[in-house]
């Protein structure tokens, strides 16, 4: 994620929660719901990117087809994030 975001990993986090039951489409087929939260570098174009490559990492770890994944962007303003006892602005 840091890599393809372009940020400093010391900034990202990941939080992987599994939820044993979570149905989809009137069927319990495995399914995922993903949240990128970020400072910036989302937009359009760069969200059609991550959609792919998150898409295809949860193919590949979960076998969890992408049409069975959402995945919600957030642009956060800087002063919206805390960190180390102040903001990101």
């Amino acid at each position: 994620v840091a890599e393809l975001l372009q940020k400093p990993e010391k900034y990202v986090m990941v939080q992987f929660q599994q939820i044993s039951a979570m149905c989809m489409g009137g069927t319990s087929d495995p399914c995922a719901v993903l949240q990128l939260t970020s400072i910036g570098k989302l937009g359009t174009e760069e969200n059609k990117r991550y959609s792919e490559a998150l898409s295809k990492a949860i193919k590949t770890h979960l076998n969890i087809d992408p049409e069975r994944v959402y995945i919600f962007f957030s642009d956060i303003p800087r002063a919206f994030i805390g960190w180390n006892g102040s903001t990101f602005a």
